[in-house]
C-alpha cells in the first residue's frame, strides 16, 4: 500500500501473468507459424500470417490486461479496465462494494451503476486487502 493516498492502484500478481503468458503465446505462436510444413500439400504464407497474427491478438488481449489501473484524485478516479476507461467523479460514487470472493471491488455509484475497480484484485492479498482500504477511505473523504 502507498503512503500517498492519490497513488495510482495498479495489480501486481495479474499484471506479471498476464506480461509473462502474453510473451509465451506470442512466441509460442511464431515458432509453430514458422514451423509449420509448406510445400504443395502443407500451408502457404497465408496460414502462417493468420497463426502469428492469432498469437499477436492473444498477446495484445494480455498487454492490455497488464495496462489495468485506477488514477484517483481530489476529484474522483480514473478506471482503466481491460476494455473500457471511465472517469468518475467522487460525488457520483455512493459506496465501495467488495463482498468476499469478489475477484475485485466495485464502486456503486448514486445512478444504480456499478463500476468495476479491476485495479485491486483479490489475488495480491494483503496488498490488495490494503489499496481496498485506501479506496474507501478516499470515497470517504471525498464526502468532507
Amino acid at each position: 500500500m502507498s503512503d500517498d493516498p492519490y497513488a495510482p492502484f495498479v495489480p501486481r500478481r495479474g499484471r506479471y501473468v498476464a506480461l509473462a503468458a502474453g510473451t509465451a503465446v506470442l512466441l509460442i505462436f511464431i515458432v509453430i507459424a514458422l514451423g509449420m510444413p509448406g510445400g504443395e500439400h502443407g500451408y502457404g504464407p497465408g496460414d502462417r500470417l493468420l497463426f502469428g497474427g492469432i498469437g499477436l491478438a492473444i498477446a495484445a488481449v494480455m498487454g492490455r490486461y497488464a495496462a489495468i489501473r485506477a488514477t484517483p484524485d481530489r476529484d474522483g478516479i480514473v478506471i482503466r479496465n481491460l476494455f473500457l476507461t471511465r472517469e468518475i467523479p467522487w460525488a457520483q460514487v455512493e459506496s465501495v462494494k467488495y463482498a468476499p470472493g469478489d475477484p475485485w471491488p466495485s464502486l456503486m455509484l448514486h445512478d444504480a451503476d456499478q463500476v468495476a475497480v479491476m485495479a485491486i484484485q483479490r489475488s495480491d492479498g494483503l496488498r490488495g486487502t490494503g489499496e481496498v482500504g485506501r479506496l474507501m477511505a478516499l470515497v470517504e473523504g471525498s464526502r468532507t
